[in-house]
């Protein structure tokens, strides 16, 4: 799991238990903030040491779960973390945000797309091929994230 806000995600870790316990396997999460997987040439001796745990344990992990979250902070790992994944065969979930940025994994590394989320292209250049494989819905505030997920049936075209 990617984040150090533990208490943020108490639903997602309650479900982990409980399917642990359905299933009889004993599941033990790890959390890697995900800005620590993330290359910085100018790193000091405490963050080079935090990316260095930090992909051990995502290189140790039998599985990987991505979840939602919001913005750009932590997204460059995030995506390094899923294409390890998808790489290396590693099981991986990503629900929300964290499956869009599989998406945008998928389109970059595969491929070889200029790829982001729409949430993303101020952090990105702004060149002519950049591709919004994930964009904002068409009715929600794009200044507010949050509450905004579309409840109940909802006819969805795709172009």
């Amino acid at each position: 799991m990617l984040t150090h806000k533990k208490d943020a995600y108490i639903s997602v870790i309650k479900a982990f238990e409980q399917c642990s316990i359905e299933t009889g396997i004993k599941v033990k999460l790890a959390f890697v903030e995900s800005e620590d997987l993330e290359v910085n040439p100018k790193k000091d001796k405490e963050s080079s040491e935090r990316y260095e745990k930090a992909w051990a344990t995502i290189k140790s992990s039998q599985g990987m779960f991505v979840p939602g979250g919001f913005g750009f902070r932590g997204s460059i790992g995030k995506i390094a973390a899923i294409k390890y994944a998808r790489e290396n065969k590693v099981p991986f979930f990503g629900i929300c945000y964290g499956f869009q940025l599989a998406v945008v994994e998928f389109c970059q590394n595969v491929l070889g797309w200029n790829a982001i989320s729409e949430e993303n292209v101020a952090e990105y250049d702004k060149s002519p091929d950049l591709k919004k494989v994930i964009i904002f819905m068409p009715e929600i505030s794009k200044d507010f994230m949050g509450g905004t997920m579309r409840l109940g049936k909802q006819r969805v075209l795709l172009e």
